[in-house]
């Protein structure tokens, strides 16, 4: 299976909620290619992010996002994935760490960075800076497409933690 279609599949597993067959494809790619950083941080994005909390594996994900940095330390995505993965695992500083620097290498120019800074800080303790950091990733949020279920999923995620509003309608995947 080519490189592409195991992505867009995967994306497709995604979308309905169906994280396990998603997570499956990748690790079969990545015993072909165990040092793979780009396989490392896409199996690490889909154990860590499911809106099923039970269907997450924050630790494991931990370990393969952190490899995948060390792998390709240019990639301001991976650091976003290993931000959540800190986040996840209630790594709290780390998280707002490795996130300021996912933000600073993308140039402010990913929205999930925002939300999911306001989420640990306010998972720290830290109200006014959640608040911040959720404004900021919710007008970014609103500036992207607007079928972006994902992203959606993200804010609706740190909104009902910070208990503000979130998306209008819900067009991503519920718990199964």
């Amino acid at each position: 299976m080519t490189r592409w279609y195991m992505d867009a599949l995967a994306g497709v597993y995604g979308h309905q909620g169906k994280y396990a067959q998603a997570q499956a494809l990748f690790r079969e790619s990545l015993k072909a290619k165990p040092d793979s950083p780009e396989i490392l941080n896409d199996l690490a994005w889909y154990l860590v992010s499911p809106p099923d909390p039970r269907q997450r594996r924050p630790q494991e994900a931990l370990q393969l996002a952190r490899r995948a940095v060390k792998g390709a330390p240019e990639a301001a995505a991976y650091y976003n994935s290993l931000g959540l993965a800190e986040y996840r695992n209630g790594l709290w500083d780390e998280a707002v760490a490795t996130l300021h620097k996912s933000a600073e290498m993308s140039k402010g120019s990913e929205p999930l960075d925002f939300l999911f800074l306001a989420m640990a800080h306010w998972a720290r303790g830290d109200k006014a800076e959640a608040e911040q950091y959720f404004k900021r990733g919710v007008d970014g949020a609103s500036k992207r497409e607007a079928n972006n279920w994902e992203l959606r999923m993200f804010w609706a995620e740190a909104a009902e933690r910070l208990g503000k509003p979130g998306p209008p309608g819900r067009d991503f995947p519920s718990s199964r």
